[in-house]
């Protein structure tokens, strides 16, 4: 694959490929293949929507790896309470970036509705993070909108691109898993992410 980039011949249609290819091998866990790929993409220059992604994506493999401490913020949800997110140490938590126009959001919410009823609250914290504001009180915990899409801080510190996108936090804070993408079976994933962490 790697050698068809390179027979590819408009220099920005080679960057998009490469970006794709990138995501990919970040995705499978190939974090230097990943990392060589959004290098080659900064360095090549071809499209500016390019270069955003590959510095995200490089910020994101610098910072929101599995086992790194998740970056921290202090906002007020949507009601005006202060979440902050080290007063949730001690505990497993769930950040669930979504937006109402999300069609894949849909299939994670039976599992986040099934998660807030089987623990308690001093075991596992949900925090809902949305990049539109267009939306009914649906969830009993605490939710996030800064009204500004997807420039709103939380977004871009854990360099959402895509929705669904849940994070999910140990005790000690560090990020346990990234889950994202929605989809059938995708609630159960993050279910069984919770529960590992749980036990």
């Amino acid at each position: 694959m790697e050698e068809l980039v390179e027979k590819v011949v408009p220099l920005k249609s080679r960057s998009s490929l490469l970006c794709s290819l990138a995501d990919a091998w970040e995705r499978e866990g190939e974090t230097e293949k990943a990392r060589r790929g959004f290098e080659q993409i900064i360095a090549w220059d071809a499209a500016e929507q390019h270069i955003d992604h590959a510095r995200g994506h490089m910020y994101e493999l610098d910072n929101l790896n599995v086992g790194q401490l998740a970056p921290q913020f202090r906002l007020p949800d949507i009601d005006g309470n202060r979440v902050d997110l080290a007063d949730y140490q001690g505990k497993v938590v769930v950040l669930h970036f979504w937006s109402t126009t999300c069609s894949m959001c849909k299939f994670i919410y039976p599992s986040l509705r099934n998660i807030a009823q089987e623990y308690s609250e001093d075991e596992v914290a949900l925090i809902g993070i949305s990049s539109d504001m267009d939306f009914d009180a649906q969830f009993t915990w605490p939710q996030i909108c800064e009204g500004n899409g997807w420039k709103d801080t939380v977004f871009k510190l854990y360099n959402v691109d895509r929705m669904p996108i849940e994070y999910i936090i140990d005790r000690d804070g560090k990020v346990a898993f990234k889950l994202g993408g929605g989809g059938k079976g995708s609630g159960e994933k993050v279910e069984e992410a919770v529960r590992s962490l749980v036990i």
